[in-house]
């Protein structure tokens, strides 16, 4: 799978026990204040190496790329894969991920297109 990187949230990111957020943002264009945008057919897709613990992905959305709340987030998981998770079908203009890891992990983090 090839993710553009434009749609990176995070690459290869180092995460310790606590909430941090992607090295990334992404900015879906411009759109009426309190306008939502589509997301049919794409999805988040994770790269995950958990070390130790759990890590769990939260998928934020925002109108001005300041103040964020919660569009979804996956359960807890932890060893080595890849994840997909379909996103709603429909979201803010901005929108970032924070990852809430219990231990050391690496991951990677993009939108792709989920067929």
């Amino acid at each position: 799978m090839i993710i553009d990187a434009q749609l990176h949230f995070a690459n290869r990111q180092a995460l310790s026990a606590g909430t941090t957020e992607g090295t990334d943002r992404i900015d879906r264009g411009p759109v009426a204040a309190g306008s939502l945008v589509s997301l049919d057919d794409f999805g988040l897709w994770l790269a995950i190496h958990s070390n130790a613990g759990t890590v769990q992905a939260v998928v934020e959305h925002s109108d001005d790329n300041s103040t964020f709340s919660t569009l979804i987030k996956t359960a807890a998981f932890s060893g080595t894969g890849e994840k997909k998770l379909e996103l709603p079908p429909l979201s803010k203009r901005y929108l970032r991920v924070s990852f809430v890891s219990s231990g050391a992990a690496n991951v990677s983090a993009g939108i792709a297109w989920l067929q």
